[in-house]
């Protein structure tokens, strides 16, 4: 596993997962990189400290880093409670008269036509009513006239 701390960013990277948070560390270090996995002389677990001043250093020990990568375990720990917390509350929502009517709003939702069709088609029928004569509500008689004047304006292609 690879681990990346970059303290100008408040990066931590630990096995491609990265959070950004506020940590201590010495401020002439510019990254930290360590390998869990790569070995020399029979340990395991290399890396380096890359200075602003100073070059880099190899190391062999992660352990001065440790409080940093405790903050970081923490916050994954706390971002999966939280979500598994979250996940639960929903599952719990779901078994209520609110959230089974949500469940069924969603299904039909995502069945039904598409609103704008539906609304085209409610609107072809309320003004062939208008034409035959009935008479409608000023604010729906208004809402036809809004309808009709941009369906003039923008025309559909004619068929090649």
């Amino acid at each position: 596993m690879i681990i990346t701390i970059i303290p100008e960013d408040r990066l931590v990277i630990v096995g491609g997962v990265a959070r950004k948070f506020d940590f201590d560390i010495d401020q002439n270090i510019h990254a930290v990189q360590w390998d869990t996995e790569k070995v020399r002389r029979g340990v395991k677990g290399l890396g380096k400290i890359e200075f602003y001043k100073g070059g880099a250093e190899g190391i062999t020990d992660i352990s001065p880093f440790q409080d940093i990568l405790d903050k970081h375990a923490e916050i994954i720990k706390k971002e999966m409670d939280d979500r598994e917390k979250a996940e639960k509350e929903r599952a719990e929502y779901l078994e209520t008269y609110e959230g089974k009517m949500e469940t069924v709003q969603n299904q039909r939702s995502a069945e039904y036509p598409p609103i704008g069709d539906q609304l085209d088609e409610i609107l072809k029928w309320i003004t062939s009513e208008r034409f035959q004569g009935e008479n409608l509500p000023e604010g729906l008689d208004k809402i036809i006239g809004q309808w009709t004047s941009v369906k003039k304006r923008y025309p559909k292609p004619e068929e090649v």
